[in-house]
């Protein structure tokens, strides 16, 4: 089993697919699909998942 290193907390359902996020990165996510008019939802997360945004922000940092 493949040890999670950037928990998520909550799948967003974003129009075009779902994102597991903490809930920060689900925060932002959802704030900025209201600024661009969208109902934007985020449910709670059932199996353990990977933040996809704190992954790519470590692939853009690596020295963190």
């Amino acid at each position: 089993m493949t040890k999670i290193k950037y928990p998520a907390t909550c799948v967003v359902h974003w129009p075009s697919g779902t994102v597991m996020a903490c809930d920060e990165h689900a925060r932002q996510i959802i704030g900025m699909g209201k600024f661009l008019g969208s109902h934007i939802v985020a449910t709670k997360l059932t199996d353990p998942a990977e933040c996809s945004n704190c992954v790519n922000e470590k692939k853009e940092k690596p020295n963190d």
